[in-house]
């Protein structure tokens, strides 16, 4: 939503929306460590809308995030795990912060009912459309089924070779081409810098590779 928001308003509209609004109010959106729902989420931002909110101690936006990252490692500052070098997580899983419905971040200068912003109209779509509305809107959500081998991915188009079968994961596509003769599809994961190809990945396009084509989910934002 953040880079749709922001080419509706032709650049004017720069700054991030807030992940901590949809985790801590939108109820329908999540099951805490088992994961979350898509298109609940977009139906949220469609009824109540988002406000704006940065990364954790960024004091950035109306409602920042504020839970303070960690990994699971056993070395408090391993530059090879997923998030990067933030310390190790404790015994007990982060407790997930109450619906708050003004601006908690005091540097912010906004009123919470000014910041506000919704979609006017959410969707899926098929694959005639896909390159189509990422064109003219921007990035929107897939949701793909994740394997061992995704995990050690660092380079190149992806396929699934190997590895048992772990979990569903929600991506932002960003973009397509070619890269020696096969079509791919280029996405940005959520697991930090440390992962894949700084971030982001590309993997096959047009054979449905890992359920990548079957579920995508967008919304077009009423500014």
């Amino acid at each position: 939503m953040n880079d749709r928001i922001c080419i509706a308003s032709q650049g004017n509209i720069t700054a991030l929306y807030s992940p901590q609004k949809l985790v801590s109010c939108c109820e329908d959106c999540g099951n805490g460590c088992s994961g979350g729902y898509t298109a609940a989420a977009w139906r949220y931002i469609l009824k109540k809308g988002i406000v704006t909110g940065g990364d954790y101690g960024s004091n950035e936006g109306c409602q920042p995030w504020l839970v303070q990252p960690c990994n699971a490692s056993t070395t408090a500052a391993d530059p090879s795990s997923v998030l990067g070098p933030h310390g190790v997580c404790g015994g007990d899983p982060a407790t997930t912060p109450k619906c708050d419905l003004s601006c908690y971040n005091a540097r912010h200068e906004g009123k919470y009912l000014d910041d506000i912003i919704k979609a006017k109209k959410v969707f899926t779509f098929d694959g005639c459309s896909a390159r189509k509305n990422l064109r003219k809107h921007g990035p929107y959500v897939v949701t793909m089924r994740v394997y061992e081998d995704f995990l050690a991915y660092k380079s190149g188009v992806y396929h699934h070779v190997t590895g048992d079968y772990l979990g569903l994961l929600s991506v932002r596509m960003i973009g397509w081409g070619l890269e020696g003769g096969q079509a791919f599809w280029l996405l940005a994961n959520s697991w930090g810098t440390s992962w894949g190809d700084k971030g982001f990945f590309k993997i096959r396009r047009f054979v449905n590779e890992c359920w990548i084509e079957n579920f995508r989910y967008a919304g077009v934002p009423n500014l």
